[in-house]
């Protein structure tokens, strides 16, 4: 007996179909345009560049009153996918680590109630509508915007920072 063959798509068929596939094909676009983002040269995006323990050394060595606090600001930028060396070069650009005082702006970590608050606030900032949440994914990109007083020479300490640290961790493996 002859096997019939189906010539008509049900109406679910034609659904999946029509709302499906474009569905798929935005999520692939979305998908590939946040990796772009994450590989970009100098993009802050990702797993971080810095260890909690090659941050407490940075912080103790520098005799900053938020030494010991590295796994924090690990751990919150960890969770916004923002690399804590971008985070702990601005630290030191704009107060010396924690020693000189700041102007509240994402130019500077300034303190709060603790270095954890004072963290959360700075990523909270930079994850933000005026930073990362605009599509600034660079540490170039991202300094302009917050122009320092002293930007030229801002971005070159942030920028040879992170090289630093990420050729020690590299050393360091």
């Amino acid at each position: 007996m002859a096997q019939q063959v189906k010539t008509r798509l049900s109406f679910i068929e034609i659904l999946i179909i029509v709302i499906g596939l474009p569905l798929a094909l935005i999520a692939a676009t979305m998908s590939y345009n946040n990796w772009m983002a994450h590989t970009a040269p100098n993009s802050i995006l990702g797993i971080p560049s810095v260890s909690p323990t090659q941050i407490d050394n940075v912080l103790c060595k520098a005799q900053s009153p938020a030494c010991h606090t590295g796994q924090q600001l690990y751990n919150e930028g960890w969770r916004d996918e923002i690399d804590a060396g971008f985070a702990l070069a601005v630290f030191h650009e704009g107060s010396n680590y924690g020693k000189l005082p700041c102007n509240a702006s994402a130019a500077c970590i300034s303190y709060h109630k603790s270095w954890a608050d004072s963290y959360r606030a700075w990523f909270d900032e930079i994850k933000g509508p005026d930073f990362v949440g605009s599509g600034l994914t660079t540490s170039s990109a991202i300094i302009t915007k917050l122009n320092p007083p002293n930007a030229p020479q801002y971005a070159q300490t942030v920028n040879a920072d992170m090289a630093t640290w990420e050729n020690q961790k590299v050393q360091l493996s």
